[in-house]
């Protein structure tokens, strides 16, 4: 019987034979192979140690030569086409979106059944969602719109906040939604957690929303925000705030050319209720709009909440003479506000790129009063 050491000394002398012939090997795996010319590196067991794992005499006949090999990025990379979103702005389309707030709970089953509704309106080709709104935790932005495009083929607009990640954790959330389908993202710094459910807690801010849309336009570039190459470039549609009836216009309108700077591809606009801010901040810009807007717009319904936002919210300006009709229409209020929204759209769909309907007290149904006579 042949012995143990006899045997493998056998196998090794077949084994470089073999290399012999094939002087192109190299391990597999993603990484650097390692060859010497003909012959590959073996480990040959010692006499000494021949029986003892670890003990090994290593034989080469010529320098090493380190071989480099590429990943293949190309071929894991998803395709690059434009949105749905960004098409019907790109061609001129008057574009119409729905904002929804995400669940205070763990089901989202009755808001696929609103977004379903919104869907067969035919009033509204998209929606967008809420991150944490008035810094109060809710349902992730982001896993509502993967669901939603999954279960309901509503196109959505996720808005994320910088408030509640480090950068680490806004790639990671980015990452996973570009995995799930999700392409349009509003980049927004978020309600200052003070005004929420929290009292005594802070906000992250790593980046504010001008360093959201660099982490954004990175990750379309290949990169993370720190440079450092990613195994798939991400192709998101970039969104970003703006306040035409800002406190300080000046410093808006300097922000909002720093996002455009930084890879900003559309806006949406706080919400308005007199169309004369829009035109006034255009002209601020130089007489155009860089990028496409979609003007939010809010049907009001009672006077008391017409104060409150004008009052509490800051950038929010209800006009006087609003005011005073839903003062005056007491318990009709709310034909009012929806009336005053209708007409807005009206004036919108000759002068703007598209809106967005917020509705008040978590509604969104309620928009489509203001969409479906439009």
């Amino acid at each position: 019987m042949e012995s143990k050491t006899r045997r493998r000394r056998r196998d090794v002398a077949e084994t470089e034979s073999a290399d012999r012939t094939n002087p192109s090997w190299t391990p597999s795996g993603d990484h650097a192979g390692i060859r010497s010319g003909a012959d590959v590196f073996t480990g040959v067991p010692s006499a000494l140690g021949a029986e003892s794992p670890g003990h090994w005499i290593v034989a080469m006949s010529a320098p090493l030569e380190v071989v480099v090999r590429a990943l293949a990025v190309a071929s894991m990379a998803p395709e690059r086409g434009e949105t749905a979103l960004a098409r019907d702005l790109h061609e001129g389309r008057f574009v119409v979106s729905v904002q929804i707030d995400p669940p205070l709970g763990g089901d989202y089953t009755g808001l696929l059944e609103t977004v379903e509704a919104i869907r067969e309106s035919g009033s509204a080709g998209y929606v967008d969602i809420n991150d944490n709104a008035t810094a109060s935790a809710k349902l992730s932005a982001m896993i509502m719109a993967a669901a939603i495009e999954r279960h309901v083929g509503v196109e959505t607009i996720p808005h994320l906040t910088s408030r509640d990640y480090s950068v680490m954790g806004l790639e990671a959330l980015l990452l996973g939604g570009h995995a799930e389908g999700v392409r349009n993202i509003l980049a927004v710094t978020g309600d200052p957690p003070e005004v929420g459910d929290y009292p005594g807690s802070k906000g992250i801010y790593e980046v504010d929303a001008i360093g959201l849309t660099q982490v954004i336009a990175h990750l379309n570039a290949g990169q993370s925000y720190n440079g450092k190459l990613i195994d798939a470039p991400t192709s998101f549609f970039i969104g970003v705030a703006v306040n035409p009836t800002a406190d300080d216009l000046d410093l808006e309108a300097d922000r909002f050319r720093r996002k455009v700077e930084a890879g900003a591809q559309f806006a949406m606009t706080q919400i308005l209720f007199d169309l004369r801010y829009l035109e006034e901040f255009r002209e601020r810009l130089g007489g155009s709009w860089p990028i496409p807007v979609l003007v939010g717009i809010f049907p009001l319904s009672t006077y008391r909440l017409a104060l409150r936002l004008h009052n509490e919210v800051p950038g929010i300006v209800v006009p006087d003479a609003l005011q005073a009709e839903l003062r005056d229409a007491g318990p009709e209020a709310g034909e009012i506000g929806t009336a005053h929204a209708r007409e807005l759209v009206r004036e919108l769909r000759e002068t703007a790129d598209g809106i967005y309907v917020a509705t008040p007290f978590r509604r969104p149904l309620a928009a489509l009063d203001v969409l479906l006579d439009d």
